[in-house]
């Protein structure tokens, strides 16, 4: 693996959707770089501090939302000198997406009152206006053909799932869901269903056609935390559902019940999958630590694979009450890989291990287990490869031909967050 050389970054990041420029933000100020070569191809100077930065789908503009201010500034990477600027006024911002395939941007305003569609065509100003949906920037999803957009609304203690055409913003269909309290929706990959799932206090999951035909209801249990984390796989055929009991359940799409529970257990022993312990080659932290001050301890490290010698591994976990709001447990941290094939997760009160099971055998297929706490984890977009961080100065890297521990050549370089470009030739 080749390194750059680092430069700052204190806002956010994006690569363009063909991976060929990469945005980064400092302060008011937005950089847009070459991926081949890093140089610098434009800089662009915003009214405030950036929160938000996104692409739009062809390359060419990118949106610099201004939460604070109540303002969304669009630049032209072609054509520096254009600039779009987008004011809410008294109703302000608290989101702001682009309409993907459009010259389209949808901001919701503060207190949820409503979504407005803007155009950047010359002259069109506001084309559309959805009013009240439930969330500012959740619950609300474009189809993958990006035609369609839905979004969850909430009237008389009921919750609704409204779908426009995207481009007219005609709306398609109304139906009211039998969540309790919605939390979130998610088209399936091949849109031909919207996943509902309920808030964190009823555990009920629910798929709808977007005509509004319920296909499934699943409910693991009652009388506790329910869902936290819910992923569909790119095939559609499965979806992952991470709950608060530290189990993972992967439900299919014709009978909407699961094929197969994963319970993350806290010993792990070489008989049960490929288990990577991350061991320290300085001597200086010996085992799994709870602490972030372990990924700074950290100089240098490698992986042993535990055998017959060294044959189980007890992963430490997090001490949490139930009782108190967000309390650290449940899966966290859930996600396919590119080809359906593998699920990696992370269970929030065992922060230190990845587990990757084989959603073809239905078995748990590998264990990471790292010294320090995992930051962040990312599939490769094209190949089961798996890119992980822990805050520390090392990138660890997972196949199915083995893991290895890569250090960072640069002083004061610590990694927190990872992403890879669209082609995965790069890593951010």
């Amino acid at each position: 693996m080749e390194f750059s050389n680092s430069f700052e970054v204190s806002g956010p990041y994006r690569w363009s959707p063909d991976g060929s420029m990469v945005a980064t933000c400092s302060g008011n100020r937005l950089f847009v770089r070459d991926t081949a070569s890093l140089m610098i191809i434009n800089i662009f100077s915003n009214l405030e501090t950036v929160s938000k930065i996104e692409w739009s789908t062809d390359n060419r503009y990118i949106l610099c939302a201004m939460y604070k201010c109540g303002t969304v500034q669009v630049w032209d990477v072609d054509h520096p000198e254009w600039l779009c600027k987008i004011r809410e006024g008294p109703a302000g911002l608290s989101f702001s997406q682009w309409v993907p395939g459009e010259r389209q941007i949808l901001n919701t305003n503060e207190f949820n009152v409503r979504i407005t569609v803007w155009s950047l065509s010359s002259g069109a100003g506001v084309v559309a206006s959805l009013r009240s949906p439930k969330f500012a920037e959740k619950a609300m999803d474009f189809s993958r053909d990006k035609k369609f957009f839905a979004v969850a609304e909430r009237k008389d203690c009921k919750d609704f799932i409204q779908i426009y055409r995207t481009g007219t913003w005609n709306p398609i269909h109304r139906f009211q869901v039998e969540s309790k309290d919605l939390a979130d929706i998610r088209w399936s990959p091949d849109d031909r269903v919207i996943g509902v799932w309920d808030t964190t206090l009823e555990y009920a999951f629910f798929a709808y056609s977007p005509e509004g035909r319920m296909l499934g209801r699943y409910q693991a249990y009652t009388d506790a935390l329910g869902i936290k984390n819910v992923s569909w796989a790119p095939s559609s055929q499965f979806v992952a559902i991470g709950s608060y009991d530290c189990k993972t359940r992967i439900l299919n799409q014709l009978t909407w019940r699961p094929i197969r529970d994963y319970e993350h257990e806290q010993e792990v022993s070489h008989k049960q999958a490929l288990v990577y312990l991350e061991s320290d080659l300085s001597g200086t932290i010996d085992q799994p630590t709870l602490g972030d001050h372990a990924a700074h301890a950290v100089s240098k490290s490698t992986y042993k694979l535990l055998d017959e010698i060294n044959s189980k591994v007890r992963i430490p976990s997090v001490k949490c009450n139930p009782e108190k709001a967000n309390p650290k447990m449940g899966i966290g941290l859930l996600n396919w890989s590119c080809d359906s094939s593998l699920l990696c997760t992370r269970a929030d009160n065992m922060p230190n291990a990845l587990f990757i099971w084989d959603a073809l055998k239905l078995e748990l297929f590998s264990v990471i287990v790292q010294l320090a706490p995992i930051k962040a984890f990312r599939w490769h977009p094209k190949e089961c490869k798996l890119a992980v961080c822990t805050g520390g100065k090392t990138i660890y890297s997972w196949s199915r031909d083995g893991a290895s521990c890569i250090q960072v050549p640069l002083n004061d370089f610590v990694v927190q967050e990872i992403e890879w470009s669209p082609s995965g030739h790069a890593l951010f």
